[in-house]
């Protein structure tokens, strides 16, 4: 069997690596018939010709053989990541499946690499993009629930906000939080002022950046801070929702504005749910905004979304066409 576990989200692609191979060791007895590489690695030497030997060793007490192959793509030479590719595919027409292979990059390989799609194409693919941040309060409430602790709707919220796609991170806070809340005789629901209290905000405020550039009908702006947004391994899909979920916070705040002409932004937070910095950043925002062209604006994100979930349209693609048109609109 051929694996391929890779994406921005390293978190849960390790989670996935680590169940593979925790699988595997129920079934070798002699716990001898597992080789991790590392194309990455100082400590010791990466080259094409061990993971041969490697797949071609006799299993010890087993004829089963799982072999890892970490950072081939992300950190391997173009020449070592050919010959394996190459060794691997011929491997597999020869019929010789008595090893395993999982390739495991903690990362977002890019859509050029000629090698990487090859091996995708025979390969079982799990891809682990970053979460949205709806899907990361589904994350903390599964987590949490494991746990059998607690946490109200608007400190989930807040978390979420606070700590971002980061699952490695918000692993350790979560772990913080339970510590405390265990330590708390009475109380075991963690609130909105345990986490403001416990956790360090990492609000996304590249994301309104790029917003307050689109704003402006400034797309030059607006593409450039894409670029640093995918430069930076955040998933092009995981951009998306992040535009999609403020650009409906402006409709949301926009309309509570038209109807409540002096609602503050801690009244608008409270009547939308919403956490007070979003709500004092968007109503800054949605001053350069008005309510038909949000209209506009967020029926483009719709139909674009629309568009990659059918697979016509990349999500890398459609970001920049939604900033050019958005510029467009008037």
């Amino acid at each position: 069997m051929l694996y391929i576990i890779h994406g921005a989200d390293s978190f849960r692609a390790r989670e996935k690596l680590n169940e593979i191979i925790g699988e595997f060791r129920k079934k070798d007895s002699s716990g001898m018939n597992l080789s991790i590489f590392d194309a990455d690695s100082e400590a010791e030497e990466f080259s094409p010709g061990k993971i041969k030997a490697a797949s071609q060793a006799a299993g010890f007490l087993s004829p089963a053989r799982m072999i890892v192959v970490k950072n081939l793509f992300g950190a391997g030479e173009a020449a070592a990541q050919k010959e394996i590719k190459d060794f691997i595919i011929s491997y597999g027409k020869k019929g010789k499946t008595a090893a395993d292979f999982i390739f495991f990059e903690p990362r977002e390989i890019g859509k050029k690499n000629k090698e990487f799609l090859s091996l995708a194409k025979i390969a079982k693919v799990f891809h682990f993009e970053l979460l949205s941040p709806a899907l990361v309060q589904k994350w903390i409430a599964d987590k949490l629930g494991k746990e059998k602790v607690k946490i109200s709707p608007r400190a989930e919220q807040t978390l979420a906000l606070f700590v971002g796609s980061d699952l490695w991170r918000m692993e350790q806070e979560l772990e913080k939080l339970i510590l405390f809340k265990n330590g708390d005789k009475g109380a075991t629901t963690i609130n909105e002022n345990d986490i403001e209290a416990l956790v360090k905000s990492d609000l996304p405020t590249n994301v309104f950046s790029t917003i307050d550039a689109l704003a402006r009908r400034d797309k030059k702006t607006a593409l450039k801070l894409l670029a640093g947004h995918l430069e930076r391994g955040e998933a092009p899909l995981y951009l998306l929702t992040m535009f999609v979920y403020q650009f409906r916070n402006l409709l949301k705040v926009k309309d509570v504005i038209a109807r409540e002409k002096s609602a503050s932004a801690p009244q608008i937070a409270e009547t939308l749910k919403l956490h007070p910095y979003v709500v004092n950043k968007t109503v800054s925002q949605a001053k350069a905004f008005d309510l038909e062209y949000l209209k506009k604006v967020y029926k483009r994100f719709l139909r674009f979304d629309f568009l990659i979930k059918k697979g016509r349209l990349g999500a890398e693609a459609a970001l920049e066409m939604i900033i050019i048109e958005v510029g467009n609109l008037i």
